[in-house]
C-alpha cells in the first residue's frame, strides 16, 4: 500500500514541480522508483533536490519519512520538506505543518502551533484540500487559533468543492447531526454518500464506518433524497482535483 501511496504522489503531486532545475534527475527518479529501484531513485532525487527542485525534495522527504531508505530518518525528512514547502509545495507545506503540529524530538522540532497554522494556511490558500481540512479542524476545536466552528465550517465546504473525502464525512456528521447548522439528515446523508464514493486507502475503512452508522439510522425518505441531492451535488460542480 505504501508503494502505490508513493507512485500515485509521483505522477500526480510532483509532476506539477517538474519543469525547471534538474528534471532529467528528477524524471529519472521517478522512472528507477517506478520499476522498485529505490536506490537509484534517492540518488536522482538528490541530486535534482541539491540543484533547487521542489518536487524531488518532497518526494525525498517521503522516503526518508515512511524509511522507505531503511530506516525512518525524521531529520532529513523534515529538512526537505521545509525546502519543498519554502518553495511552494503545497503538500510539503501540510507535511512541515503536521511536524510543527505535534512536534518531532527526532528531527529537533519543537511543538509550535503557531508555524502549524501559518503552513497550513500557504497552502489553503493554495487550494490545497488537505491543509483546507485540518485548518477546518483545527478552527473547530480551537487548536493553536481561537476557537470557530463556523470558520471551521467554511474550510470544510471549501475542501469537499475538491471531493476531499475526510471533509465530505465531516460535513455528513455535521448536517447530520446538527452540529454548527440546522440538522439536515437528508444533506448529511448526501455528504457522508459522496464521502464514500470517493475514500481510498487507509481513509476508507473509517469513512464506511461512519457511513454505516448513519445508513442504519436514516429513514428509506431520508436516504433517496439524500442520494437525489448527491447526484445534483455533482452535476452541479465542476469539481477541481484534489
Amino acid at each position: 500500500m505504501l508503494r502505490r501511496y508513493l507512485v500515485t504522489l509521483v505522477f500526480i503531486v510532483a509532476f506539477a514541480h517538474a519543469a525547471g532545475a534538474s528534471s532529467a534527475d528528477f524524471h529519472a527518479g521517478v522512472e528507477a522508483y517506478a520499476a522498485g529501484d529505490v536506490e537509484t531513485a534517492l540518488d536522482r532525487w538528490s541530486a535534482a533536490a541539491g540543484e533547487g527542485h521542489a518536487g524531488a525534495a518532497y518526494l525525498l522527504a517521503n522516503l526518508y519519512a515512511e524509511g522507505q531508505t531503511g530506516s525512518v530518518q525524521d531529520e532529513l525528512a523534515f529538512r526537505y520538506y521545509e525546502q519543498a514547502a519554502q518553495a511552494g509545495h503545497t503538500e510539503a507545506q501540510v507535511a512541515l505543518a503536521g511536524y510543527y503540529r505535534i512536534g518531532n524530538e527526532d528531527a529537533d522540532v519543537e511543538l509550535d502551533l503557531q508555524q502549524a497554522h501559518a503552513w497550513l494556511a500557504k497552502a489553503a490558500y493554495s487550494r490545497n484540500s488537505h491543509a483546507q481540512y485540518i485548518l477546518g479542524d483545527m478552527h473547530t476545536r480551537g487548536e493553536g487559533v481561537e476557537q470557530n466552528p463556523y470558520r471551521g465550517l467554511r474550510w470544510f465546504l471549501l475542501a469537499a468543492e475538491k471531493k476531499y473525502p475526510l471533509a465530505l464525512a465531516r460535513l455528513g456528521v455535521i448536517y447530520g447531526a446538527g452540529q454548527i447548522v440546522t440538522q439536515d439528515i437528508p444533506k448529511g446523508f448526501m455528504y457522508m454518500s459522496l464521502a464514500v464514493e470517493e475514500a481510498r486507502g487507509r481513509e476508507r475503512a473509517t469513512i464506511v464506518a461512519q457511513y454505516d452508522r448513519m445508513l442504519s439510522r436514516v429513514t428509506p425518505l431520508e436516504r433517496q433524497l439524500g442520494l437525489k441531492m448527491a447526484t445534483q451535488w455533482r452535476a452541479e460542480r465542476r469539481v477541481l482535483p484534489r
